[in-house]
């Protein structure tokens, strides 16, 4: 029995794409992908900065500790690049999807059959991470830091470093 590789564009299983071809092909998913990433922190920036700014920032204002900035543009440019890591971060699901429909033609299906398994297993498990570095190790680590200097200056964090 013979393996094939799947391909939904080439009903011949053995022709090989010219090298430009494959370079179109990236090229239009890496467009999709940068174009969701726009979309996405446009979204963000726009209606959900404020939110999400809150959120971040909340464990160290629940320790009574007052958040600064040190430069005209820092709040901005930090709100700027929190907006764009959540927009990747929404985006992931259109980028994904893009790499994976560019990578998979190039698969056996068994090896189809395991990414897609460990796929969602990794993702349970970042997503698990995620939220237990939240709401356990960064309250601690928020905590461990703080005390360690309370003797030595009053903590006065700027937003960019925070």
């Amino acid at each position: 029995m013979t393996k094939k590789r799947t391909t939904k564009n080439n009903p011949d299983m053995d022709a090989k794409a010219p090298i430009t071809a494959h370079l179109l092909a990236l090229r239009k998913t890496l467009i999709a992908s940068a174009g969701a990433v726009l979309v996405a922190f446009v979204a963000v920036f726009s209606f959900l900065n404020e939110p999400l700014m809150d959120f971040i920032t909340l464990p160290i204002r629940e320790r009574g500790v007052d958040i600064i900035y040190t430069a005209v543009s820092e709040a901005l440019t930090t709100q700027l690049k929190v907006s764009l890591m959540a927009g990747v971060v929404l985006a992931s699901p259109v980028i994904f999807y893009k790499l994976w429909s560019f990578f998979k033609p190039a698969l056996y299906e068994h090896e189809i059959a395991i990414f897609r398994m460990l796929f969602f297993v990794a993702l349970f498990l970042f997503l698990l991470g995620v939220v237990f570095c939240y709401f356990f190790v960064y309250g601690l680590a928020v905590d461990f830091f703080l005390v360690a200097g309370e003797d030595l200056a009053t903590p006065m964090l700027s937003i960019d470093k925070y």
